[in-house]
């Protein structure tokens, strides 16, 4: 004769809230990232000045950022003062009215900015700007 008896309980993981969780996620990781410039390398302290004008980033701008070791960065990546010549020169002929932004740390010796300053010149560019920071 069968028996009936209680049926065993179902055991259910609710995906709702994982789904909720994993949405929140995906939006914080973008929102958080779109802060995120490579081109302003966060070693750098700036220079304050008591008075300067703002500039407005082009999009075929190149950013060089001159670390206080005297280390040359451009796009994220390190790179000789050779290496910067030869990029210098090449973004030249694509665009003759090339604009250069050179980010040099206060602390930075004055040599390894002037160096940039001679690689842009020896690459025929005349657009060139330094970033710095207005007092608080």
């Amino acid at each position: 004769m069968r028996m009936l008896g209680t049926p065993e309980p179902r055991v259910e993981i609710a995906m709702t809230p994982l789904i909720d969780m994993m949405f929140l996620l995906i939006i914080f990781f973008l929102v958080s990232t779109a802060f995120i410039d490579p081109e302003k390398d966060q070693a750098i302290k700036l220079p304050e000045v008591d008075e300067g004008v703002t500039l407005n980033r082009q999009p075929d701008e190149i950013v060089i950022n001159v670390r206080q070791g005297g280390v040359i960065v451009v796009g994220g990546r390190i790179v000789t003062i050779a290496e910067l010549r030869s990029e210098l020169t090449e973004a030249a002929k694509q665009n003759p009215k090339q604009l250069v932004k050179i980010r040099g740390d206060g602390l930075a010796y004055h040599k390894q900015v002037v160096r940039v300053y001679e690689a842009c010149a020896k690459a025929k560019i005349k657009n060139i700007s330094v970033v710095t920071r207005l007092k608080q």
